[in-house]
């Protein structure tokens, strides 16, 4: 019982590293650029109207 238990754990963990990894996701950093740009286009917008 022990045996599969670990064995799930190790696999649950792979996965979520694999996904963390994966370039379609993105990468960590570039939700930030894309925030930092609608920021900057929001900021714009507003001193226009």
């Amino acid at each position: 019982m022990t045996t599969l238990t670990i064995l799930l754990l190790v696999l649950a963990i792979t996965l979520l590293a694999l996904r963390h990894t994966r370039p379609e996701g993105g990468w960590p950093g570039a939700h930030d650029v894309e925030d930092r740009d609608a920021d900057r286009m929001r900021m714009e917008l507003r001193a226009r109207y």
